[in-house]
């Protein structure tokens, strides 16, 4: 699924500017389509026919090299204010969702005061991304979910932001942007 492909781009992006940079051995933005795919498959993970897939993913210049800077530079957040904290968010995904599976009570719920003190241990682990973390409540409202009026939040809520969140769209221009829906999340506990 190309959706899929251009997320996981989104996603590791930074990881991808400095492969892509270490490759760009003239130092002119451009790398052969087999530098291109090389870099691609080791830096994603994936075991794709890059080749065949790069006309639908990156530019190339008349000399028929890819534009990766410009290939890169497709891949957008919404605003440049939102791109540290979501990339951060969709970064560290993996490792938020096992904290709080592992930390939420029987019935699924984790509270505000186990919220804030696993943001806090990610905040400390990872102080790059500090203002993401010291806020539990700006945590939340990145993720687009509000706590219920016990002052907690159902994990298969977070679950589902999460989900939503590492959505990505192409545009009618072919950017990608984060998927901004909260709307469309709501906490399952009624309120009374």
């Amino acid at each position: 699924n190309l959706q899929l492909i251009q997320q996981l781009i989104l996603e590791k992006k930074m990881q991808l500017r400095e492969a892509m940079q270490e490759a760009d051995r003239n130092d002119d933005g451009r790398l052969s389509v087999q530098t291109w795919a090389d870099v691609m498959q080791e830096t994603l993970r994936l075991r794709l026919p890059w080749g065949l897939l790069q006309p639908m993913l990156a530019p190339i210049d008349d000399t028929g090299r890819v534009r990766w800077q410009v290939f890169l530079e497709q891949y957008e957040w919404r605003t440049k204010n939102e791109s540290a904290h979501a990339e951060a968010l969709l970064a560290y995904r993996a490792k938020l969702v096992i904290l709080f599976e592992r930390h939420q009570d029987a019935s699924g719920n984790i509270s505000y005061s186990r919220l804030k003190r696993l943001c806090s241990l990610m905040s400390y682990r990872h102080p790059q991304h500090r203002q993401l973390f010291d806020d539990p409540n700006a945590f939340l409202g990145l993720l687009g979910v509000k706590l219920d009026a016990n002052n907690c939040i159902k994990m298969e809520t977070l679950l589902e932001a999460f989900r939503v969140r590492a959505q990505s769209r192409v545009k009618a221009t072919g950017q990608v942007s984060w998927s901004w829906k909260g709307s469309d999340i709501k906490s399952s506990t009624k309120r009374k």
